[in-house]
């Protein structure tokens, strides 16, 4: 079931920073992780997205791309979870045709931050954070910018808003 439909999700500590997933060649990927998640200055058509409720027990959700048929999102932390200063693990994304099909590295809980649209995406798989670094980065790039990652704890490079 779709929650929100076409959110964007921007920085905290990046203002006008937004995560951007480019999901070319989701249909040869076979359901295993491909692609690039990265920043953008700025939300074009790569930085929306459908937040989905996948109506469990643990209340998570799922973040799949507007401009890329049926890719999810997806966090693997490669077995870290102690907090780093440059953050660790990999963000990319999966094809999965169908929301039953979805691991729980494509699932997130929200959690709620102040002000009231303001939350830390954590990992259901590993229990660690959405991370988005964009340092020195002023201005729209074709490719993108920056780095996507996770972390073991909440600072302000894991807060982000997320809005319609």
């Amino acid at each position: 079931m779709v929650w929100r439909k076409n959110i964007t999700i921007m920085s905290v500590q990046f203002q006008n920073v937004y995560l951007r997933i480019d999901g070319s060649g989701a249909s040869q990927s076979g359901g295993k992780p491909f692609g690039k998640v990265n920043c953008q200055w700025g939300a074009g058509t790569y930085e929306h997205f459908d937040l989905i409720n996948n109506d469990d027990e643990a209340n998570t959700w799922s973040l799949r791309s507007r401009e890329f048929e049926n890719v999810y999102l997806r966090i693997d932390n490669e077995g870290q979870t102690s907090r780093n200063p440059q953050g660790f693990g990999k963000v990319n994304c999966r094809y999965v045709k169908s929301p039953k099909d979805l691991s729980d590295n494509e699932k997130f809980q929200l959690i709620a931050g102040r002000p009231d649209n303001v939350y830390a995406i954590r990992s259901v798989a590993s229990d660690v954070y959405l991370r988005l670094d964009s340092q020195g980065q002023d201005q729209p790039n074709a490719y993108g910018f920056g780095v996507v990652n996770c972390q073991g704890a909440i600072t302000p490079y894991e807060r982000f808003v997320v809005s319609e």
